[in-house]
């Protein structure tokens, strides 16, 4: 019986590799509990940082984490469409040269009179006004007087509502010793992105580049070296708005941000009217023509 009871000993010394062979399995297994732990450390930052940034749209941009305007937006394509905010008083007319205001405070630096062009037509385009915009600005290439074309200029000055600020552009400047006139102190002048620029803290100081003299001519040494320097050292001409004057005669550093103003240099109402008019004449004698040609008139 000594043999059998030693015969059965290899079986059971051969079951122990099975046992070993086991544990490879088991430690196989780790790497994929550790490599589940990557994917769960990845989503923190975008939890924490990223996705909130992306959610807010937080920017460190100037303007950009402005909060949405409030009240009555005035309407697209600039003809004034909605209802004045609560306590807005003031005519409305149909025809007009808008002034509007850029949607964000501007130092001395503004890349140049052509620069900020650019950005009235842009923003007027953004938020859906037709016609010409350029700033309400003198340089070393224009007075702020002749911006707008010579038979515009008995055409009244207006709010992004139809509102009437003054009676014509020519009101604005003065001539020899006459006093600066003041825009209707009931009319709100609004941004391009519907704020009122008097009354909205995002605008704290209260004053609009000009650059100008009261007659809207160049003001010598007093444009920030052509709207391109933003130094101390060197100043620019603005204009209180709370004394509702767009043409005051203060001194301030190039450094300050300040409101500036678009103007729509051609009364769109007038010019289309004209294209109306000159078109009914070319049909007319368009009529005409035909009419001679089959001798019905002589």
């Amino acid at each position: 019986s000594r043999p059998a009871e030693t015969g059965s000993r290899p079986a059971e010394t051969g079951s122990r590799p099975a046992e070993t062979g086991s544990r490879p399995a088991e430690t196989g297994s780790r790497p994929a509990e550790t490599g589940s732990r990557p994917a769960e450390t990845g989503n923190n930052p975008v939890v924490q940082r990223p996705g909130d940034t992306e959610q807010t749209g937080q920017s460190n941009r100037p303007g950009e984490n402005r909060p949405q305007p409030t009240g009555t937006r005035p309407g697209a394509g600039g003809q004034g469409a909605g209802s004045p905010p609560a306590g807005a008083v003031g005519s409305t007319t149909a025809t007009g040269l808008k002034m509007v205001a850029l949607n964000d405070p501007i130092s001395g630096n503004m890349q140049g009179i052509r620069g900020v062009d650019y950005i009235c037509h842009q923003q007027s385009r953004q938020a859906g006004y037709t016609g010409t915009f350029r700033a309400f600005l003198s340089s070393r290439v224009q007075d702020v007087k002749t911006i707008v074309r010579r038979r515009d200029r008995s055409v009244p000055v207006v709010n992004a509502l139809g509102q009437t600020l003054l009676e014509s552009w020519e009101g604005i400047f003065t001539r020899g010793e006459e006093q600066q006139s003041r825009y209707d102190p009931n009319v709100a002048i609004y941004s391009f992105d519907g704020r009122n620029v008097l009354e909205d803290d995002y605008w704290p100081n209260k004053l609009v580049w000009h650059g100008s003299l009261p007659n809207g001519k160049l003001q010598d040494e007093g444009y920030c070296n052509g709207w391109q320097s933003e130094e101390v050292s060197r100043s620019g001409y603005a204009s209180p708005l709370d004394k509702f004057l767009l043409l005051a005669q203060e001194e301030h550093s190039c450094r300050d941000r300040y409101i500036v103003l678009c103007v729509q240099i051609d009364d769109t109402s007038q010019r289309n009217r004209a294209n109306r008019r000159n078109k009914r004449n070319q049909m007319s004698r368009s009529l005409r023509r035909r009419m001679e040609a089959r001798g019905l008139i002589v």
